[in-house]
């Protein structure tokens, strides 16, 4: 069996969020909850000024879990996303 460590996906994540416009830093936060070859993560993030919350959220949570599912094999359960920050 592969054991693929909470710093890998955290790794993966920050990576995806490093191409999502409209996510200014990578992140303040990635918390990684894992059972068996499930996870959850919580994502705290910074963004652009004027950038439409709701649209930008979704992306994240789709463009985070399709790369983890896709790098690792991992089901991603849940997405959680909280916006910590607004600059411009």
């Amino acid at each position: 069996m592969l054991n693929i460590s909470k710093d890998v996906i955290i790794g993966i994540a920050g990576f995806t969020l490093q191409n999502v416009s409209g996510v200014k830093s990578p992140t303040k936060t990635i918390k990684v909850d894992r059972e068996q070859d499930q996870v959850s993560l919580d994502l705290g993030l910074t963004i652009s000024y004027g950038a439409n919350l709701l649209k930008l959220c979704s992306e994240v949570q789709r463009s985070v879990a399709e790369n983890i599912e896709l790098m690792t094999g991992l089901k991603v359960r849940a997405v959680n996303v909280t916006v910590q920050s607004v600059v411009e």
